[in-house]
């Protein structure tokens, strides 16, 4: 490259006299080869979909005393590079020239001729269509606009989105129905308690779709709004054009489906655009707090709609993902929280993601206020009593005691060598539950359980895990034992 090889030039023949501190790059064949090499890492780094929408239309605009100036089409693109990909620019362009650089974003909508006629862009787009005309709306603005229009977070992407035994399953079904919309599962039917992540997952599929295609035919809204807008439509007469805005679309997203649960005109509705979608392999996402048979006013056919396709749970994050959903967050917004501090909140908030934020952002706050490093002094002083209360010490015996007595065995026998079936899954189980609701090393459960080494309890949980998404009455029998453990 032009620019590496008149630096190494210089280096060899003035070593004592040329600072790169102070290096002044103004060439535009020079800014266009720093900027495709980095590109070309960053695009390493990102998916597909956001690199396209985001970054076609960038340029390293000048180089100045450790100081790159990257020129974007707008502030939408802006505010995306310096809220979502700052880091991975920086690095990725202190990586092309060799040192740590300084970076701004500038908006820079209209370019010149010149820069046009120098592929001043990205070269990763040479062989593509050209830049659209200047009156049309540019692929960042339709995206944004779609996701507003629609009252889609653009935040909220497979990117993101923290995969973990608890959710693994629906993420996977999320991520094939976006790639395969209409074919992979269909329907695709999500539950789960409120703040596991179901609006984030399905909001993911809706972004995949946009970043596409910002034109994408989907429609996404709750069980309200759709009551709301079918009574509206009746009462205007205008029942027909209600039913095109959804038959006619090409992905169809409703949350909160329970709400439905005793509104007949509702259901009735729902099942005949479910019908009208599905026989022309329309995708659906239905997304609700309880699975279809535990709607009893559901009508059958609708009920049996539901499950024709794929169902899947989202279940309480365990301990791993809870920890992982935290470090994340921090390193969004920039809080400066220690990992002892973050693992004394994983193993004390356990109820749903919603909450581990809210701790995170008072928690968060204490650095706004000036604080530099936040302890778990800190974290229990902020917290006060709520802290307190989720504190009760859950101890191993406990959990050994109550999963006995759900399976009718004595503790004896639980930590005995005998190994028939019944009590071998009944150890099996306390195992389990040693290890996600303790979160205790892998050798000091298999201590507690009198077994050789830790190889067996990594077998034990595996098992469990799998029988609680495949098999309801494991599920069930999991959920009451916790019950029971904590009062």
């Amino acid at each position: 490259m032009l620019f590496k090889l008149i630096t190494y030039s210089l280096l060899q023949s003035y070593p004592h006299f040329v600072n790169l501190d102070h290096l002044i790059i103004n060439s535009m064949d020079d800014l266009k080869e720093i900027w495709r090499e980095a590109l070309a890492n960053i695009q390493l780094a990102i998916s597909k979909t956001h690199f396209k929408a985001w970054f076609s239309n960038s340029s390293l605009e000048s180089f100045h005393n450790e100081e790159a100036i990257i020129s974007v089409k707008n502030k939408i693109a802006r505010e995306y590079f310096e809220n979502e990909f700052y880091d991975i620019i920086k690095e990725s362009l202190s990586k092309s020239v060799g040192k740590s650089v300084k970076i701004s974003i500038i908006v820079n909508p209209k370019p010149d001729k010149k820069e046009k006629e120098s592929g001043y862009t990205s070269p990763l787009f040479d062989n593509e269509k050209g830049l659209e005309e200047a009156t049309q709306v540019s692929y960042e603005q339709q995206y944004i606009q779609s996701t507003q229009l629609l009252g889609i977070n653009p935040k909220y992407t497979f990117d993101n989105f923290i995969v973990g035994a608890s959710n693994r399953l629906a993420h996977a079904a999320a991520l094939a129905v976006a790639e395969n919309p209409g074919f992979a599962y269909n329907p695709l039917f999500i539950y789960g308690d409120v703040g596991l992540g179901k609006t984030h997952l399905i909001q993911a599929i809706a972004n995949h779709l946009l970043l596409k295609n910002p034109s994408y035919k989907l429609v996404y809204c709750s069980s309200e709004v759709f009551l709301n807008e079918m009574v509206s439509a009746i009462r205007a007469g205008n029942a027909d054009n209600f039913r095109r805005k959804y038959r006619e679309k090409s992905f169809l997203i409703i949350d909160d489906i329970q709400f439905i649960e005793s509104k007949k005109g509702t259901q009735e509705e729902i099942f005949h655009t479910f019908n009208s979608m599905y026989q022309f392999n329309k995708q659906i996402v239905i997304v609700s707090d309880r699975p279809p048979e535990d709607m009893p006013f559901l009508e059958a056919r609708l009920r049996s709609r539901f499950e024709g396709g794929m169902v899947v749970d989202i279940n309480k994050p365990e301990f791993e993902t809870r920890l992982a959903i935290l470090q994340k967050k921090c390193e969004e917004k920039n809080y400066h929280i220690n990992p002892d501090v973050l693992e004394f909140v994983a193993q004390k908030y356990q109820s749903n993601i919603r909450e581990l934020e809210g701790v995170l952002m008072k928690l968060g706050s204490l650095g706004v206020l000036g604080k530099d490093v936040i302890t778990i002094k800190d974290a229990i002083k902020i917290l006060g009593p709520k802290i307190t209360k989720k504190t009760a010490r859950i101890k191993p015996q406990d959990i050994i005691v109550a999963v006995c007595e759900n399976y009718n065995i004595t503790p004896k026998e639980i930590k005995s060598s005998v190994r028939t079936e019944r009590i071998a899954f009944t150890r099996q189980v306390a195992m389990y539950l040693l290890r996600t609701e303790l979160q205790l090393p892998l050798t000091e459960v298999a201590k507690i359980l009198n077994r050789k080494d830790h190889t067996t309890v990594i077998h034990a949980v595996d098992k469990i895990e799998t029988l609680r998404h495949l098999d309801e009455e494991v599920r069930y029998e999991l959920e009451e034992i916790v019950k029971l453990i904590k009062g």
